[in-house]
């Protein structure tokens, strides 16, 4: 039984880590360099940093 609930416990640990990576992956896609410099010359500071 216990290996049973590891084994679960994996499996949704597996699935948050790869719902993570991929939001972090969209997010690097969708941060252009030519998006980041329209926002900082509209004077979002934290665009400005990139």
């Amino acid at each position: 039984m216990m290996e049973f609930l590891g084994g679960l416990c994996l499996f949704f640990l597996g699935v948050r880590l790869s719902a993570f990576f991929s939001g972090i992956e969209t997010a690097f896609y969708r941060a252009s360099k030519l998006r980041l410099n329209i926002d900082a010359q509209t004077g979002d500071l934290l665009s400005k940093k990139y």
